[in-house]
């Protein structure tokens, strides 16, 4: 399998990444349970794992894989936590 190096570049992607998911599912997600803080941190921690899985199984495509796993793995988390928090308080 190979490795593609997260440089400088790819920690600002993911940072930006998470941070818009965070700041995006405060915005557009009314009655989740999920704050600004928690949106953003929850964004950058789902950001940086779903980036690094997609980038170490498709290295071939580089920061663009880090783009696309930060992304999903930023969505991922958010939406996972909520429906925790939402199927809790219950």
């Amino acid at each position: 399998m190979g490795h593609v190096p997260m440089d400088f570049v790819s920690i600002v992607i993911l940072m930006c990444i998470g941070n818009a998911a965070g700041w995006l599912t405060f915005l557009y997600i009314e009655g989740g349970g999920v704050g600004l803080i928690q949106g953003v941190v929850l964004g950058l921690l789902g950001a940086f794992v779903g980036g690094i899985l997609l980038a170490q199984g498709l290295p071939q495509y580089g920061v663009v894989s880090v783009m696309i796993g930060g992304a999903f793995g930023a969505v991922f988390l958010i939406l996972l936590v909520r429906s925790l928090l939402v199927r809790g308080s219950r």
